[in-house]
């Protein structure tokens, strides 16, 4: 028996692996240059007040942040739908002189906001189940930010995901519940 059942913790974990590998050796816009994304789980790591970070590499951007949002159980013998949501941020270094000017005007950090948002979709549009039990169900929901938040863009990809069903084979503990 799996120490685990599948459960919504699972998948964001498995997910986490999952978008490590796509995004493995990739860099995208972050301060002070083109980085490899972070990648954090549920929330964000708690911030000790290193401000002076904001704007050099040591900074987080880019990263996507994995979190199930939410999710629901209809019968005991089907399979958990959740609500997974990845949360995109990049970060476009701000011009210190004409020829950086320039260089902005193609906002490198908008463009890879698009970028890692189509990666995604088109990833899980074609390999659908990940860490062996999780399965992404269409559709893929993309959205980019509407408001300034210039130097950081931000985007969502939403997906639901099925879980594998608690069932008695998987847990002898559902055995006393059914």
């Amino acid at each position: 028996m799996r120490e685990s059942n599948y459960t919504p913790v699972d998948a964001v974990k498995c997910l986490h692996e999952e978008l490590e590998k796509l995004f493995e050796g990739k860099t995208f816009s972050g301060q002070g240059k083109d980085k490899p994304l972070n990648i954090f789980d549920f929330e964000f790591p708690t911030d000790f007040g290193n401000d002076e970070d904001v704007d050099t590499v040591a900074a987080a951007a880019p990263f996507i942040l994995v979190k199930a949002a939410g999710w629901s159980i209809d019968k005991m013998e089907e399979p958990e739908l959740v609500d997974m949501s990845m949360i995109i941020c990049t970060y476009q270094t701000p011009s210190r002189n004409k020829a950086e000017g320039a260089r902005d005007m193609k906002a490198p950090a908008v463009l890879d906001l698009y970028n890692i948002m189509q990666d995604l979709a088109q990833h899980f549009r074609v390999h659908n189940i990940f860490g062996d039990y999780f399965n992404v169900l269409l559709p893929i929901d993309c959205a980019i930010q509407q408001d300034n938040t210039s130097p950081y863009y931000f985007a969502t990809v939403q997906m639901d995901v099925t879980c594998p069903s608690m069932s008695s084979e998987n847990n002898p503990e559902i055995e006393v519940l059914i």
